[in-house]
């Protein structure tokens, strides 16, 4: 059975990353704060960890660390962040056209996924 405080840890993070996204946006801080980006990447990653755990019951998960169900663990969040690169191409939050692109979409990548491999590390160290 999953806790209430997991439920607690997933609606404080999911809301947080809403509350951050409106107000970066409205305030312009992707583009004031250069940090204001990675810190919700990050988050995402962690989003994605918590929600994919719902569905691998801690009992299951490996003593090793890379195994098959984190590199699909792995897959699954790296294309939830290529899905909000091409959200943001889509609705014209950023541009291909505009200098550093490529350097800024690879980093956002790279930030969730640390934020997954954390979260995934932290979730098999707990089930141990």
């Amino acid at each position: 059975m999953i806790s209430s405080k997991f439920f607690f840890l997933l609606f404080l993070i999911g809301s947080s990353i809403g509350i951050l996204e409106y107000f970066g946006v409205f305030y312009d801080l992707f583009w004031i704060l250069p940090w204001y980006d990675r810190v919700l990447h990050v988050l995402g990653g962690i989003f994605v960890a918590l929600i994919l755990s719902l569905f691998i019951p801690q009992e299951a998960l490996p003593k090793k660390f890379f195994s098959a169900k984190f590199f699909l663990s792995f897959f699954a969040t790296m294309l939830v962040a290529l899905f909000w690169e091409w959200y943001e191409l889509r609705t014209g939050v950023t541009f291909v056209s505009r200098g550093g692109y490529k350097i800024d979409a690879i980093s956002d990548i790279f930030f969730a996924l640390i934020g997954f491999v954390g979260t995934y590390h932290l979730l098999q160290k707990n089930s141990s």
